[in-house]
């Protein structure tokens, strides 16, 4: 919750591959700070000819100096990432020392440091001299329990070697190719963790193309993450491909640093090092990797992607590096995590769910169940495991539809897997929400396209740390429209948004924005078109595909056409050929499938380089809020108007805002119809999480317990059975009572007059000063309006209040407009004694002081 800023590396320090480390002192412990943290803190950096560690013995607020840990006759080019063993004896691996590989050692809390080489014996018994890296390749290790270290290295062949030393690094022992058994020929990024002492993993990027890899034009090996675990202390290793479906990249890994790899025509240098590996705490191996092949195009063999999408593998089953959490296998699967579950349909569910652990045996199929009420599923349905295999990309997707269901009804599900020894468990259970009988008129779509999906403004967030408030009318998403060139045969989409500039600004604390309009094809596969931001020229670059709705990104990705019109109510044209996104028959009758199914649009915002780096996961804007909007298809002609037509919901609420715990009175009276028939039923949901109500009464009462804003939405159904189609909602504002402020203040101000200066009002007047960290809420407020005074035209508030200490105070607020200089406010508080006690001048301005009735 809190951050302590730290001076860095002690003097001197290098430039480059900074890297922290911490464990336990090393005896004798060092003296004459108090109190001593409980555990020394080592930073680490590389300079041109040696590098320096500095030592912390306040938890990494404060360093010593730093100190050389090798001289250019011992070793050279980049280190790896500093460790301390439970002795407290540290370690900082090298790629190149003393004619191999080697790591600098100090038993002494880094006072002095001792350069040790790795040779010894390897594990056919004949002796071993480690050989440096091909390029900058810096080796890692790992320490267990009983200081056993193991060291993981790229040898100079490009093969992956660890060896073991049980003395602290002076000699080594069961040196081994660990990718020798799966014919691995180049590997890169080695890291490595340990647990007890007999266990150990070791993680790389591998290849079993041979060759110079780092040749740009003629290597095209395919790289995978690889794993190798021992358990006997490092006489054998279990080595395994951790993505076997899902290439890391493709082509060339160039480790030759910015210069040589600048050379190549593309940047092959993508994945740079950003590589490790740890455990949890039950020794489950946990890899963090970037990834350069993510589009579905890559994996399944075409172009790589050259990107660097933090990825993350983790241990599912099997031996972790702690045995006493060892279990036997095989046994029963682990529970499947259910990803999705929503309606596509009143009559229709889909399930997504991830494959889970196969507890050492394969998984045979799933069971789905379901209920209609909690903890009361009964089996559904059993599907074969074999149903979900998907030969063009050799994977699994595990997916189910249940279109058994009926509408207005909640159901339950939960979902296990089973294999030889069994089932397993289930992980939680999923429902579905209410649903309203679907409207029985044929048109069922929209034939001109226009505002098919609409959202309100102000609802977009800023996903970024720390940028609470910032600005977010550029990715407000207001509505989207499709449109088609018969002629040219392509689709269009456009996003309207509340306010776009040009050239674009991403939003407070990010770098890069995505618009995405998202919708079902003719041919059921889902697409979108995508507009990015901004790309190396500052502008928009725009691609269309196939949709991934589980990572909200293309799976396959195509360029497009686009262009964008600045300003309020702003828009981003995306066209692309209708040959690409499902062909639909075009014009579309009612009696065919609409071009456009179930749309809807996000915006999202990322750090770093547009397409290489990280991406929020919560959307800046979802429109519509939940659901979708109307499907879209190009009709030859308007159908004439059905016998029996929907009516149309209407809503009022009183009050639209107010404290919480607020009770707002609904009135659908004015819903009406125009074809004779009566309403007969209205379905209110209050957006606050609490089941919608449906009756046959237009007029009822909720009460919001939790502050916040809600979205309450009305649909009516007549005597004809046909349901209203129409958007009937109202915004409602649940508000704090008292608040207190925390954080810096604002530059602007922060301070303003909420109600209305000319009108006499009563409540309750709520002030936080977040700078002093002063709040109180008053006990009455009486609001008036001077005259005849100087200070005409000025507003007066005066009252009695609480501070958070509970002890009374008397404050006096004025507010004046003032044509040069905008509204201002006076805010003074006094003592019981009416001495002034604190005073505050300031701009009017969205924030901190409100009238609450």
């Amino acid at each position: 919750s809190s951050y302590t800023p730290s001076q860095g590396g002690g003097v001197p320090s290098g430039v480059d591959h900074q890297t922290i480390g911490g464990g336990p002192f090393h005896t004798p412990v060092p003296t004459g700070v108090s109190p001593l943290y409980p555990n020394a803190v080592y930073y680490c950096s590389q300079e041109l000819v040696t590098a320096f560690c500095a030592l912390s013995v306040d938890g990494g607020v404060t360093f010593g100096p730093g100190v050389p840990i090798y001289n250019l006759t011992q070793c050279g080019g980049i280190h790896g990432h500093v460790k301390v063993a439970p002795d407290g004896t540290v370690y900082v691996p090298n790629a190149s020392c003393l004619g191999g590989q080697g790591v600098a050692v100090s038993e002494d809390n880094g006072t002095t440091w001792t350069v040790r080489p790795v040779r010894g014996t390897a594990i056919n018994g004949s002796p071993f001299q480690s050989a440096p890296s091909q390029g900058l390749v810096d080796p890692s290790l790992g320490i267990a329990k009983d200081g056993t270290v193991y060291f993981g290295y790229q040898n100079g062949d490009g093969t992956a070697h660890i060896a073991v030393s049980h003395d602290r690094g002076q000699t080594w022992v069961n040196d081994q190719d660990v990718g020798s058994i799966i014919n691995l020929q180049n590997v890169t990024f080695p890291e490595v963790v340990a647990g007890d002492a007999k266990r150990a993993a070791f993680a790389f990027l591998g290849t079993t193309t041979a060759g110079n890899y780092q040749d740009f034009n003629n290597f095209h090996g395919v790289w995978h993450l690889y794993i190798a675990t021992t358990y006997d202390g490092g006489k054998s290793y279990h080595t395994v491909d951790a993505t076997p479906d899902d290439p890391v990249q493709r082509g060339s890994i160039c480790n030759l640093g910015t210069t040589a790899c600048g050379a190549h025509p593309i940047n092959d240098r993508n994945l740079l090092d950003f590589m490790d590996i740890t455990i949890d705490s039950h020794g489950r191996e946990q890899v963090s990797y970037p990834d350069g092949c993510i589009t579905t195009a890559c994996i399944n063999g075409g172009p790589n992607d050259y990107t660097a999408k933090a990825t993350i593998a983790r241990q599912s089953g099997g031996k972790g590096l702690f045995a006493q959490f060892d279990t036997t296998e095989p046994k029963a699967p682990a529970a499947p995590r259910v990803e999705n579950l929503f309606r596509l349909s009143p009559t229709s569910v889909r399930l997504l769910w991830s494959e889970p652990d196969n507890g050492g045996s394969p998984i045979t199929g799933y069971n789905i169940y379901r209920g209609t009420k909690s903890g009361g599923e009964t089996l559904l349905t059993t599907i074969p495991n074999a149903a979900f295999y998907n030969p063009s990309t050799e994977s699994y997707t595990v997916n189910y539809t249940d279109s058994t269901i009926a509408p207005n009804t909640q159901y339950f599900y939960r979902i296990t897997a089973v294999n030889a020894q069994g089932e397993g468990h289930f992980c939680n259970e999923y429902r579905t929400g209410n649903a309203l009988a679907p409207p029985t008129s044929s048109t069922t779509f929209s034939c001109d396209g226009q505002n098919v999906v609409t959202d309100p403004a102000g609802d977009a967030i800023d996903p970024a740390a720390g940028s609470a408030g910032g600005n977010t009318d550029q990715v407000d998403i207001l509505a989207v429209s499709f449109s088609t060139d018969a002629t040219a045969k392509t689709l269009t989409t456009t996003m309207t948004l509340k306010n776009l500039t040009n050239p674009p600004v991403p939003i407070a604390g990010t770098n890069d924005t995505y618009y995405y309009v998202v919708w079902t094809g003719a041919d059921g596969k889902m697409y979108a078109t995508l507009a990015a931001e901004p790309d190396p020229t500052g502008n928009f670059a725009f691609s269309y595909g196939e949709f991934n709705p589980g990572n909200n990104q293309l799976s396959t990705s195509n360029a497009a056409t686009g262009s964008i019109t600045a300003g309020a109510n702003g828009t981003i044209s995306v066209t692309v050929p209708l040959s690409g996104v499902g062909n639909p028959a075009i014009p579309v009758t009612a009696g065919q499938t609409p071009a456009v199914n179930n749309p809807y649009a996000l915006t999202f915002s990322g750090e770093g380089a547009l397409g290489t780096g990280l991406i929020f996961i919560a959307a800046d804007d979802r429109a519509p809020n939940v659901g979708f909007g109307s499907s879209w298809a190009v009709c030859p002609a308007p159908p004439p108007p059905p016998a029996d037509t929907a009516p149309r919901a209407q809503l009022t609420a009183t009050p639209l805002k107010g404290v919480a715990p607020l009770t707002v009175n609904f009135d659908a009276s004015n819903s009406s119809t125009s074809d004779g028939d009566t309403i007969t039923a209205y379905r209110f949901d209050f957006g606050d999480g609490s089941q919608p109500v449906i009756q046959s009464s237009p007029v009822v009462s909720h009460t919001y317990t939790n502050p916040g804003d809600y979205r309450a939405t009305l649909a009516v159904q007549d005597s004809g059975g046909t349901n209203s189609v129409n958007v009937a909602d109202r915004f409602i504002e649940a508000q704090v009572g008292h608040v207190y402020g925390t954080g810096a203040l604002d530059p602007a101000g922060n301070y303003t007059f909420s109600f209305n200066l000319q009108a006499d009002l009563t409540g309750f007047l709520n002030f936080k000063d977040k700078r002093r960290g002063l709040a109180f809420q008053s006990s009455s407020v009486t609001q008036y309006l001077s005259s005849g005074r100087s200070d005409a035209g000025c507003a007066q508030v005066h009252g009695d209040g609480t501070l958070q200490d509970n002890s009374s105070v008397k404050y006096y607020v004025k507010a004046c407009s003032d044509d040069t200089n905008g509204d201002t406010l006076l805010f003074q508080l006094n003592n019981q004694a009416g001495q002034v006690i604190y005073t505050r001048t300031a701009r009017i301005a969205a924030g901190d002081i409100e009238l609450v009735k």
